[in-house]
């Protein structure tokens, strides 16, 4: 299968080292840690896998011991007052022989435990894209603001320029206006982009317990993986073979057949071996004067004490329950129709989400061709447009068009990438196949690690020494 990344060449405002920041992959193991949502969902599956041990234990011989001691009273009206004692212990064992709703509720809860372990991967894969989400809108909002605080100090340049200009006769008031104004502007969208990130930074924090800053450099290059590398109809199997959901409808369906089945075994006998052993000693005394008994000092007394042994076989048959049988029956055939339903459902929403999906990266690969394109030409434009001004050709405002123009697409690009790379991992939850190795990737793009000695985590499907990239800061 031939692979294929496209890659977007980037113009840099200028160059910095890049800030040492935590990547994905290890916000994802500190989520693991702190994340209340995550630890929950962990501990959850942890005790669901304990069903089908407590199913089991019910196919397995019980041993009870019992301890018991008694003291009765009471009066005769022939005999006068008598005192009763008894005391002993018993030790029964309980062996189940036959007993088929009990085997079908252990094949119930070993399936329980396979559908505890689908949601677990299913919410570990959420949490990865909403961690995804929340870092990505960091980084966006690491660009947005540097974009802006590059612009604010190249229009508070320009504006010193042309207030001296004007000083010197050159220009008029309108043109320093002119300028003064798109500085105000600038001004107000960098107050407003430093908010948008202290909102990010805060949003993965809820995340993470902590914060993470924006990569500060931007790599000359990025290399995205591109959709067009696998057909539609693989991954439309992907979905259908490993998407969670499914998987989860799917052994659904098999809960309720084995769940009727156990309804319908509640109608055949049950078989036990049984065992018992029990061992008692009592007292017995009347009072005195009791007319015809024999007494010394006036109190007779009566004492003994014995062992027994019981070992047998019971059967238990049903007979009638009021109907609660026959109700459980028909509820478990309407749930297994429910359940058949469902399965469908979910295969119809993966068809549609994974070719949704698979559309929307073949459009924005395109998208990104073109702003790519379009990132090149204001760049082109506004160098033109600075050098006709100097010669007199232009006047202020196109200047200050072609900047703002050129921030614009530079944002654009920025945005148009992110939603890129969260459609891609959205694709890969859809389908299965996102876990840490995806993370770790994106960790090696963001360093500005691909194609390179220093790159040690490769993009699946991507050809080796090609990894995955994303936009980051400008400075």
């Amino acid at each position: 299968m031939k692979r294929i990344i496209f890659v977007l060449s980037l113009t840099l405002l200028c160059s910095c080292p890049a800030l040492s920041a935590p990547g994905l992959n290890a916000l994802w193991l500190q989520m693991q840690q702190d994340n209340p949502d995550l630890n929950a969902a962990r501990m959850g599956y942890v005790a669901s896998q304990q069903a089908g041990a407590q199913a089991q234990a019910a196919l397995l011989p019980s041993l009870t011991a019992g301890v018991g001691s008694s003291w009765t009273s009471q009066q005769l009206s022939d005999r006068g007052g008598q005192q009763i004692g008894s005391n002993g212990y018993a030790i029964a064992l309980t062996v189940p022989l036959i007993d088929v709703a009990a085997w079908r509720q252990l094949d119930i809860a070993q399936l329980q435990e396979q559908v505890a372990s689908w949601r677990w991967q299913a919410q570990q894969r959420q949490l990865m894209v909403q961690l995804a989400q929340a870092w990505f809108t960091v980084q966006s909002a690491g660009v947005k603001q540097s974009v802006a605080v590059h612009r604010v100090a190249q229009l508070q340049e320009y504006l010193q320029r042309m207030t001296a200009r004007f000083q010197a006769g050159e220009v008029t008031a309108v043109d320093v206006d002119e300028v003064r104004a798109a500085f105000d502007m600038a001004s107000a969208d960098a107050a407003e982009a430093r908010s948008e990130a202290v909102q990010a930074q805060e949003t993965l924090r809820q995340f993470t317990g902590s914060e993470a800053q924006p990569v500060a450099a931007l790599p000359q290059q990025l290399a995205l993986p591109s959709v067009r590398a696998r057909p539609l109809a693989w991954w439309l199997a992907q979905a259908q073979q490993h998407n969670d959901r499914i998987a989860v409808a799917a052994l659904g369906m098999e809960i309720t057949a084995r769940r009727l089945e156990q309804a319908k075994a509640e109608w055949l006998p049950r078989v036990d071996m049984v065992a018992s052993w029990n061992h008692s000693n009592h007292s017995a005394s009347d009072y005195q004067h009791a007319r015809g008994f024999t007494s010394v000092d006036g109190i007779t007394t009566a004492q003994g004490a014995g062992d027994s042994a019981v070992v047998g076989v019971q059967l238990t048959v049903p007979l009638y329950n009021g109907g609660g049988t026959l109700a459980r029956e028909r509820e478990t055939v309407a749930l297994a129709e429910q359940a058949k339903y469902q399965w469908r459902s979910e295969q119809n929403q993966a068809d549609m989400h994974t070719r949704q999906l698979y559309s929307a990266l073949l459009i924005g690969e395109k998208r990104l061709r073109a702003l790519q394109q379009a990132a090149a030409s204001s760049a082109a434009v506004s160098a033109s447009v600075t050098l006709g001004y100097s010669l007199g050709d232009r006047i202020n405002a196109d200047v200050l068009s072609a900047h703002r123009q050129q921030d614009e697409v530079r944002n654009r690009l920025q945005q148009e990438s992110v939603k890129y790379l969260l459609n891609w991992m959205l694709l890969k939850q859809l389908t299965g196949q996102l876990d840490a190795h995806e993370l770790a990737a994106i960790d090696a793009f963001t360093a500005g690690q691909y194609g390179g000695e220093s790159s040690h985590t490769q993009w699946r499907d991507q050809p080796k020494g090609l990894t995955f990239g994303v936009l980051s800061r400008l400075n």
